[in-house]
């Protein structure tokens, strides 16, 4: 229920923000915002940021920060995509990916990205190091287009 609470907060602040700022005719932007709660103090906190460039045409990026217990974000990875969509089809034509650490625990190994359809993936490689032992962890982000220009 917390995570619920803390999530539609977080999503009524981002709104009354996009709400408030000057729209142009060209370019419109909204901002998602969803958090995932980790047995080990961690959590995943996801953003979605959209703009509409034309009618039918979107260009959005996911990111998925990785905080520690103390809630700084450790590291990130996130997928950019550029969608068009009519009303019966949704394409993504491109994609780029970015991942990145903050913490001098954790580094990344690799990161990759991908569209398939409506889709563009990035999927990346951290490893957190601490004393002599190290592992590996795996995390993808995909950023999904519907028909209707719906991004999730």
């Amino acid at each position: 229920m917390k995570r619920i609470i803390v999530a539609l907060l977080i999503l009524i602040t981002l709104s009354f923000t996009v709400l408030c700022a000057p729209v142009s005719a060209v370019e419109a932007s909204e901002t998602k915002v969803t958090i995932e709660y980790l047995d080990d103090g961690y959590y995943i906190e996801t953003v979605i940021t959209e703009n509409t460039l034309t009618r039918g045409t979107k260009t959005a990026t996911k990111t998925s920060n990785f905080h520690n217990s103390a809630g700084d974000v450790v590291w990130y990875v996130s997928v950019t995509g550029t969608f068009t969509y009519n009303g019966a089809t949704a394409y993504c034509h491109s994609c780029s990916h970015n991942a990145k650490s903050n913490s001098s625990y954790w580094t990344i190994r690799s990161v990759t990205s991908d569209t398939y359809v409506n889709t563009a993936t990035a999927t990346a490689v951290a490893r957190h190091s601490s004393g002599t032992a190290s592992q590996d962890f795996t995390a993808s982000v995909t950023l999904t287009c519907d028909k209707n220009g719906t991004l999730s």
